[in-house]
């Protein structure tokens, strides 16, 4: 070939190709050229890129611009018979006016039409270099190398030259000797810095003609020349979907590896290099390659530790239910996270898993290469074609591509879905290729998006699946969840697995049954004081404190209301006469009553259907090739020993409460006898109190939009939403609903007053009867709709809402009320008014307003509820320095009417004083009489529920506590602005199960509806006795806590006291004076002279009013 020095300019753009695949379609990334004069050419590049992110060696993770980047660039010439020409290593510079030799890199946004076949890009920016470099005319094959490093530019530089370079240097010397040699050089992975495994190659050809061959002709000044190069890598995107799964089923992801990645890869041909002359052949097991095990892994929990069992549960981050079906990765540096859409997660940005190309072919459909767990032309359609095709040594192994690679996801499932109950440990795999049934290539430069689409249980994915069952073996979902409240059932569904042999025996026993609060912080951080010493599941070395007697849980069905100590002496319980037959039962303690009657282990009958007893029924039914049992478990008693304060309910608004079961089956197969155990969590769930009512005024009927909120901890300001742990529902109680419940009739009274409807249309539905249906792990939330408003003296009308979630096992009560007539509650009682009283001759204007606090028979005085807001706003991380409170601590009270008075210059009348008269000046009413408040006790068709009430100005639950509990009439819930008419307030509903009428008796904002005479003057506090930690004043019953560790904080808790119109009872404690509503413990019982006198001198307390029947 002929030279001269004569220049001639040509033009070459280098740029960046990359391809993208999904799980079903390629997504490919871009594509890019007489007489032959004597003489030489220049071209001139530009380049700007994005730089490499910093830190990705050894790291877990890798981001999804990790091989983006261009390092270095080589240019190699070869004539027509591929040998070597000449080749040229560019310097690399940051400013757009490279010189001979030179490169700039800048970036360039791409469209589709940028990508080969067709295809659609995915990514919208990618590096372009410009370059300035002179070659001489001739017919040439040009290639771009990028990111070879070092030694490849020393051996470039080198060519030609004499040899004594190092041996690396060498043996890319002898590779580039011809085309073919430099295309066939071989890569190996780098397994610590990915980043490092960017090579890319590509050719040149003239602009305008890109679809001729490699070879091009330079004979013209300015020709523009172009390549694009393609990276040996490529990467693959892994989302998440869950949309198509059963209700009751949990996916718990834990990581994502790329598995067997080749070691080597080709420079510039197909890798593997296909042998000459090779034919594929059906079930061809492809091309022989070393394989690296172990590729990168994506982690989907925080730290270096795996999580185990007892992670896997509502507060796991990287969880697939129905409701929250969609999760993926986000940017380098971020978590995993749940999407709107799955575009989000498969983006050129987001963490991905990187390969060298591996080309292994195409399967066929039918045989064991094909990739579908159930594949064509199979009579089973629900079972795996190839069952034991995740052991390595099975034909199916990998679907007969052993040099393949895949994608394997190690995850958790559990489904408390009763027709298919399971967990354990579960994996997912995936060959990587063109399409999700036969295509085993992974081509270079791709970007595989790939979705795993959980259906059914969990087990019939779209991937290859290993899970396993013992058989025989049994199986209960865990953990399992059961009311907040007291006396209340669910079944927990056991699952056991035969094994083709025959049940012989089952029980249930209860292991450890807490008092205590579950998961809280320690102290030291933040967590919640509480009588920790003798909790057990905080000093599990001590058996002594593993006392299930005290717990909430029971195997056995609850019929008590109260357990009553009836010994002599200072455990001696003290309760209100006339209750109904079977509402109380008299113990000798806790722990007597307990064992004699067995609620902590039953047997059961094992033969097939439902069996009936007293104690509860349980069913056990033929399903498939397995038993299901169906066992109920109960809360327990509202009030267990008064005194000791240990209760069927969750006092706790922030925590659950544990207990262990573990279930025992004996199964013999072919005369051998076989135990099966298996132990669960039972959890009580978090008393609900946000929302728990909804009060309209007669004339008002604006929507309420329904989200059931908790609190994260004890001294959180916040609360937030939660899902369902299983399927929801919601419904308006009625007449069917109660009977499908086997609960007590319900005469419906005001049917047709509220309707629901749904807010969430992606998670929930309704049905023909009006009921809202949620999906497993969905927030609840649905709205509340009055239908039309009533006339000032008609009667309320009253209505109950249900929320059944966590799999139906718990339940949430939600009251409704329009009106402000007296409500009866009792046909044969007085009505009671809706409000508190505010003066002798004014009550409240709503339920929500707090009234006044009245010393002891006088209505002359009445304590303003502006005065009633405690020394901190928000009331959290309450200690005994915390009272009293401003106004007390001052002294100065403000009267209804504006009068200031000190504490004792507002006066009371003696207890004993049964003459004297309160002075109530209101028509055809009176001051409700403790025989009034005790047929609310005594009946068995009235119940209490706890919680927070909004009236006619909201619209939805409040997130903040001040604002869900800080609602007071005539001002902001402190001194100085406006009231605040939105929020809520906390109290005691009292309600009738047989027609859902109710009433509200509210605690004041403070949480506090109570002035103490005995501390200061007057503080404002709710309990009576304890001052402090408790006991306050050990003594008798009380030496410790560990008699009462519920009451370890009772100082702080909330609570209210109501006067009773007249005493009864003789001795101070034997005097009744008022009624006590203790919100924390559910407590709903009378109150004592000894507890709000000091001497002569009264405590301030609420007062509510009720009429006579005509």
């Amino acid at each position: 070939m002929m030279k001269n020095k004569a220049m001639r300019c040509v033009w070459l753009v280098c740029g960046l190709l990359m391809l993208a695949v999904t799980s079903c379609k390629d997504d490919l990334l871009y594509t890019d050229g007489e007489p032959i004069p004597e003489g030489e050419t220049t071209i001139i590049a530009q380049v700007d890129f994005r730089p490499l992110v910093e830190g990705l060696a050894g790291k877990s993770r890798t981001a999804g611009d990790a091989i983006k980047s261009i390092q270095d660039l080589c240019v190699l010439l070869y004539d027509t018979e591929g040998n070597f020409v000449e080749g040229h290593s560019l310097e690399s510079i940051s400013n757009a006016n490279p010189t001979d030799g030179q490169f700039y890199v800048n970036e360039v946004t791409r469209k589709d039409g940028d990508a080969p076949d067709g295809g659609t890009i995915a990514e919208t920016k990618t590096p372009q270099a410009n370059l300035k470099l002179t070659i001489p005319y001739g017919r040439y094959y040009i290639y771009a190398v990028a990111n070879m490093g070092e030694d490849f530019k020393k051996a470039v530089q080198a060519h030609g030259k004499e040899n004594g370079a190092a041996e690396e240097v060498a043996k890319y010397k002898t590779a580039i000797a011809t085309k073919e040699g430099l295309k066939s050089i071989s890569l190996t992975w780098d397994v610590a810095d990915v980043a490092k495994n960017s090579q890319m190659f590509g050719h040149f050809t003239i602009v305008g003609q890109e679809n001729n061959s490699e070879l091009i002709t330079i004979n013209k000044k300015g020709m523009k020349l172009h390549s694009w190069i393609r990276r040996a890598a490529s990467k693959v995107t892994i989302a998440y979907d869950g949309s198509k799964l059963e209700e009751g089923v949990f996916i718990y992801l834990k990581s994502v590896t790329i598995k067997d990645i080749p070691q080597n890869c080709c420079l510039g041909q197909d890798n593997p290099a296909v042998p000459e002359n090779y034919q594929p052949k059906d079930r061809d097991e492809g091309v022989k390659l070393d394989l690296i095990k172990n590729g990168e892994t994506i982690k989907y929990y925080e730290g270096d530790t795996e999580p185990t069992i007892s992670d896997f549960k509502e507060t796991y981050e990287a969880r697939i239910t129905k409701g929250k079906p969609l999760f993926g990765s986000k940017e380098q540096g971020e978590n995993a996270y749940h999407p709107k859409k799955l575009a989000d997660v498969h983006t050129e940005i987001t963490n991905a898993l990187y390969f060298y190309e591996n080309m292994q072919g195409k399967g066929k459909e039918g045989t064991p290469s094909d990739k579908r767990q159930v594949v064509a032309n199979t009579l089973n359609k629900t079972e795996p074609t190839y069952p034991n095709g995740g052991q390595e040594n099975n034909e199916a192994w990998k679907d007969a591509k052993p040099y393949g690679t895949y994608i394997e996801v190690d995850a958790f499932y559990v489904s408390i879905n009763d027709k298919k109950v399971g967990r354990g440990p579960i994996k997912y795999r995936f060959m990587l290729g063109k399409d999700v049934i036969t295509d085993y290539n992974a081509e270079r430069n791709h970007h595989y998006k790939l979705t795993l689409k959980f259906k059914g249980y969990a087990n019939d994915a779209d991937w290859h699946i290993e899970y396993e069952e013992p058989e025989p073996g049994i199986e209960v979902p865990n953990p399992y969840y059961i009311s907040y409240l007291y006396n209340r059932t669910m079944n927990l569904p056991v699952k056991i697995n035969t094994g083709g042999g025959t049940l012989t025996s089952l029980k249930a026993e209860i292991l450890t049954n807490n008092w205590a609060p579950y998961g809280t912080l320690p102290l030291a951080k933040g967590g919640l004081d509480y009588a920790r010493q003798y909790d057990y599941a905080e000093n599990p070395s001590n058996s002594s404190l593993n006392q299930p007697w005290n717990g909430f849980l029971s195997l056995r069905k609850t019929a008590a209301r109260v357990l009553a100590c009836n010994q002599e002496g200072n455990a001696k319980d003290q309760v209100p006469s006339g209750l109904p037959e079977g509402a109380m039962v008299n113990i000798s303690s806790n722990k007597d009553y307990y064992e004699t009657t067995n609620k902590g282990v039953r047997k059961y009958v094992v033969g097939n259907g439902t069996h009936e007893e007293a104690d509860g029924n349980y069913s056990i039914t033929e399903n498939d090739d397995h038993l299901l049992a169906s066992i109920p478990l109960y809360t327990r008693a509202k009030q267990m020993h008064i005194k000791t304060g240990y209760t069927g309910n969750n006092p706790y608004v922030a925590y659950q409460r544990h207990a262990k079961v573990k279930i025992t089956a004996m199964v013999k197969v072919s005369d051998i006898e076989h135990t099966l155990e298996e132990t669960v969590d039972i959890y009580q769930v978090r008393r609900l109190v946000n929302p728990k009512g909804i009060y309209r005024s007669n004339n008002k009927n604006e929507p309420f939009h329904v989200t059931l909120l908790r609190l994260p901890r004890e001294n959180a300001t916040e609360f937030i939403p939660f899902s369902s742990e299983g399927p929801w529902k919601a419904y308006v109680v009625n007449a069917q609903t109660e009977a499908d419940r086997g609960d007590p009739p319900y005469t419906d009274p005001n049917r047709g007053f509220i309707s629901l409807s749904v807010s969430d249309t992606e998670n929930t539905s309704q049905d023909e009867k009006g009921v809202i249906h949620g999906v497993t792990g969905s927030d609840i939330k649905f709205d509340i709709n009055f239908n039309g408003t009533i006339a000032a003296d008609a009667p309320n009308r009253n209505a109950i809402v249900r929320v059944e979630y966590h799999n139906y096992t718990c339940e949430h009560l939600i009251f409704v009320h329009q009106g402000n007539r007296p409500q009866k509650l009792l046909s044969d009682k007085p009505a009671w008014h809706v409000s508190n009283l505010v003066s002798k001759n004014r009550e409240a204007s709503n339920p929500l307003d707090e009234g006044s606090l009245f010393k002891y028979k006088n209505l002359d005085q009445p304590i303003a509820a502006k005065n009633q807001y405690s020394s901190k706003i928000p009331m959290i991380d309450v200690t005994s320095k915390d009272f009293p409170d401003p106004v007390s601590n001052q002294n100065r009270y403000e009267l209804v009417g504006g009068e200031i008075k000190k504490w004792m210059e507002i006066t009371n009348q003696p207890a004993n004083n049964k003459e004297a008269s309160w002075g109530l000046d209101l028509t055809s009413t009176r001051i409700a009489q403790i025989e009034d408040y005790e047929a609310l006790f005594e009946n068995e068709m009235i119940a209490q529920g706890y919680g927070v009430l909004y009236g006619d100005e909201s619209t939805e639950p409040k997130t903040n506590i001040v604002d869900a509990y800080g609602y007071q009439e005539d001002q902001a819930y402190y001194f100085g602005g406006s009231a605040i008419k939105d929020r809520g307030i906390r109290g005691c509903f009292v309600y009738n199960r047989n027609t859902g009428n109710h009433i509200f008796l509210p605690v004041g904002a403070s949480g506090y509806g109570h002035r103490k005479a005995k501390e200061g003057n007057g503080v404002l506090r709710y309990s009576c006795g304890q001052t402090q930690i408790f006991p306050t004043n050990p003594n008798g019953f009380y030496t410790d806590a560990s008699t009462a560790p519920l009451f370890y904080d009772l100082y702080m808790r909330p609570g209210a006291i109501y006067w009773t119109e007249d005493v009864t009872g003789t001795g101070t404690w034997g005097t009744t004076v008022g009624w006590d509503i203790n919100y924390f413990t559910f407590d709903f019982n009378r109150i004592y002279e000894a507890n709000v006198f000091n001497g002569n001198n009264s405590d301030a307390c609420f007062i509510r009013c009720v009429e006579d029947p005509n």
